[in-house]
Parts: C-alpha cells; sequence; structure tokens
C-alpha cells in the first residue's frame, strides 16, 4: 500500500481519530521515507481496544499484557502501543519521527535498524537551518523590507547588535532555510537582558506556510537557548487572533502566564529540568534515591548510612573547589531532587561522565537533558571535546540514552570490562567515548 491507499483505507475505518495512530511502516510511508508497506500496524488506547473486542475481532496478548488484534488482511491493531508522542501526516494520526525511532530500537531486528538509517537520511533532507545573520545581511533586509513596522523591528534588532556585540546572537535576526537553502522565514530572541527570560519571535513567508515550518524553527530556536545554563525559560508574545502562532506556542510546549502584552497574551516554555551545583541541602535526597535499584549495575553501592553519603559527597565537592570535578543536582521546576550528574578527571582530555535518576522520575527524558546541559556546560567553558561513558551492558536505560546522542557524538565503543565488585556484583561494563562532531 502506497501513502494515498492507507489514507482512503482509513477513511473508512469507523473508529475515532482520537484513539489510534499509525505506526512501523505505514508511518514510514506517510511521511515519504518509503513508498510502500506490505500492511498497517495501528496502536490504539484502552477505549478502542474495548470496542474491538466488543465488536467481535479476533485478539490475542503481547508479552506486556496488551490486546493485539486482527483487523482484515492487512491492518493489525496494538493496545497502548506506542513511543513518544503523536502527530498528525494529512489528517491522519501517526507516531512521531523520535518516536518512531525509538520503536525501531525496540523491535532491534536487522531490518529495523535499516529503517532507523533510512529514517536518519530522510531527517538529513528535511532539516530546517537556523542561523544568526551578520550585519550586512541585516542591512540588506532593512534595505528590502517595504513594511514599515517589520522595517523599524529590524533597524532595532541591528541596533541591538552593535550596543551588545557580546551578545550578537540574542539580538540579531535569525535567518531560517530549507534544506536547499531557501530563506523560509525569520527569527529572533529581543535581546538578553541579565535577570529576564529572552523572548521569541518568529514569521515564515506566506508560500512557505502551513508546512510546519514555525514549529521546527522554534524548536530549534529553543534547543539553542536552552543551551546556555543561564537561560531557565523562554518566553513569547504573540496577537490573540494569531491561532496559527498560538498552536505553534503550544506544540512547543509553551503555557499561557495570563499576562498580556502589547501584542497580545503572553506565553512561557521552562526548560523541562534545571542542573544546579550540589548542595548538602538535597543530602537526605540523594542518601535515600541511591538505592539497590539504582546502584544495580553500578560499581557501588547503597550508602550505609547518610553519614557515609555525606562523606562521599564532601570529597566530591573539594574536588569540585579544586576544578576537578563537576557535581549537580538535577531538579524540577519546583527544586524537587530528581537526580545527579556528575564529571570526573576534568582536568584530564577526556573526563568521564555519569548520571542517575530517582525511580519516580525515570523514564521523562530527565537523564538525556541532565547529561547534555552538562556535556554542553564543559565543552562552552572548559572547551572539552570527548568524555568517557560506561554502563552495564544489561542496563538498557543507560545504554540507550547513549543514542540521542548520535547527531552530535561520535561515539566509539571500547573494550568490554567484566568484573567482579568487592560486594561480589559480577559487571559487563561497557565504555564509550564520546568525541564532538
Amino acid at each position: 500500500m502506497d501513502k494515498k491507499e492507507i489514507i482512503n483505507k482509513l477513511k473508512s475505518f469507523p473508529y475515532s481519530k482520537e484513539d489510534y495512530w499509525i505506526l512501523t511502516g505505514g508511518a514510514m510511508v506517510l511521511y515519504g521515507i518509503k513508498k510502500q508497506t506490505s500492511d498497517i500496524d495501528l496502536g490504539c488506547n484502552k477505549k478502542m481496544a474495548d470496542e474491538l473486542e466488543r465488536d467481535g475481532f479476533f485478539f490475542g496478548y503481547t508479552e506486556s499484557g496488551n490486546r493485539h488484534f486482527k483487523y482484515g488482511d492487512d491492518v493489525e491493531i496494538f493496545e497502548n502501543w506506542l513511543n513518544g508522542t503523536v502527530t498528525s501526516v494529512e489528517g491522519v494520526p501517526v507516531i512521531s519521527i523520535p518516536g518512531l525511532i525509538e520503536m525501531k530500537r525496540d523491535l532491534g531486528r536487522e531490518k529495523d535498524f535499516k529503517d532507523i538509517e533510512l529514517i536518519n537520511e530522510f531527517m538529513k533532507k528535511k532539516e530546517l537551518k537556523i542561523y544568526p545573520a551578520d550585519k550586512e545581511q541585516m542591512e540588506v533586509r532593512i534595505a528590502e523590507e517595504t513594511d514599515a513596522e517589520l522595517k523599524k523591528a529590524y533597524k532595532e534588532m541591528l541596533q541591538g547588535c552593535l550596543e551588545h556585540p557580546d551578545k550578537w546572537d540574542w539580538y540579531a535576526m535569525w535567518i531560517i532555510e530549507d534544506a536547499d537553502g531557501t530563506h523560509v522565514g525569520d527569527l529572533c530572541f529581543k535581546g538578553l537582558d541579565d535577570g529576564k527570560n529572552p523572548e521569541i519571535g518568529y514569521g515564515i513567508n506566506e508560500e512557505f506556510r502551513g508546512r510546519g515550518y514555525a514549529t521546527e524553527a522554534a524548536e530549534l530556536a529553543i534547543k539553542w537557548a536552552f543551551e546556555h545554563p543561564e537561560v531557565k525559560a523562554v518566553e513569547a508574545e504573540t496577537d490573540p487572533e494569531n491561532v496559527a502562532s498560538q498552536k505553534v506556542l503550544a506544540k512547543c510546549g509553551f503555557k499561557a502566564t495570563g499576562i498580556m502584552g502589547e501584542e497580545g497574551p503572553r506565553y512561557i516554555k521552562y526548560r523541562t529540568i534545571e542542573i544546579e551545583p550540589f548542595d548538602m541541602k538535597y543530602l537526605d535526597d540523594y542518601y535515600k534515591g541511591f538505592n539497590s535499584e539504582i546502584t544495580k549495575y553500578q560499581w557501588p553501592n547503597p550508602f550505609e548510612s547518610i553519614e557515609d553519603a555525606k562523606g562521599l559527597l564532601s570529597d566530591f565537592l573539594d574536588e569540585m573547589e579544586k576544578g576537578e570535578t563537576l557535581l549537580y543536582s538535577v531538579v524540577s521546576d519546583d527544586k524537587s531532587f530528581l537526580g545527579s550528574v556528575e564529571m570526573h578527571g576534568l582536568t584530564g582530555d577526556c573526563p568521564e561522565v555519569g548520571v542517575w535518576i530517582t525511580e519516580a522520575a525515570q523514564k521523562k527524558g530527565y537523564a538525556y537533558e541532565a547529561l547534555k546541559a552538562l556535556l554542553d556546560y564543559a565543552r562552552t567553558k572548559h572547551h572539552k571535546t570527548e568524555f568517557y561513558y560506561e554502563a552495564d551492558i544489561r542496563n538498557i536505560g543507560s545504554t540507550k540514552l547513549l543514542h540521542k546522542f548520535e547527531d552530535e557524538y561520535e561515539i566509539i565503543k571500547q573494550d568490554l570490562d567484566e568484573c567482579v565488585t568487592d560486594s561480589g556484583k559480577e559487571l559487563k561494563l561497557q565504555g564509550y567515548v564520546l568525541r564532538a562532531k
């Protein structure tokens, strides 16, 4: 089935689009990664699974205990099978690209890894590029702009750059280009003042609207902003009648603040988690969180007493004072302790990094965000380009975490170290070097 056939088949599907989503091969066809698929795999929620069962469709159970239905000769439906989020392609609900990649990794077959290669190649062709304009580019834009209000805005951007050359990127107009280098729009941050959050603004040229460019560009810009540890949130403001812009902000995770600005309602997106230099106020949280489940595949064991935890953390803080170690707490927006991210051997060429997240906070992407924030900090402030990371091969979560850094780092596998700890734990530690691309 090709894309058109899939869409036509689902037009007669008697269940609500809110209750199902396309997975695997069908998703790849809808995105344009593949031309055809032999069948359609769907995920569904419990509500639809109950409806399918009532309608008399044959089903079995997956290893996870969810129902698996056969719907005709070429459709299979899996209850609660979803990695990541659901998006829409031409009105059809479909698993997101990141979720599709994660699902393929979980399936782990040879054909799935080949599909991941196809997806990555496809995304390279689709990716937008954003970058801050230089003085000449902004002067050209000012000269060419016929809209008086926009011309004034561009002049203010250039003036801000000239007055704050050390913060040029925060005041500049940013150019948005598609994969072919075509200029499709602009964005900006409207400066970066001490004690204030940067504010994002964006616009897509009329002939390129409706293609998701605004959302993609905004997400890239927000990602760039959050690579700066001092940025805790990004704000935005939009005309109350600009529904399209409000949808972009919602897709990017912004929430309304309830405050009205000059142009209309204001929105804010906080960094999901923060990392901050470890403070002993989190000693009890660290001691209790670093339990037997967390240390199952690690060299250390849980602390025998809170005094033992205090002693080790005190040593780490002393090393941090000497510039040898980085010890950061991972905390939520309300400052709840979520775990720790660390870097040891900071004076060497390839410091070792590690992260652990409390059991209650796992499977939310916090480990990736925390480790990325620490790596970005070490690259920016300490000019490090290589890092050592180690994980037991049975620790699936820690191993999968590495894949999320493949776009930014060359990941070089080291020799496997099979060892026994002093307490008798048998470990199979796989080392990796992360080399910045």
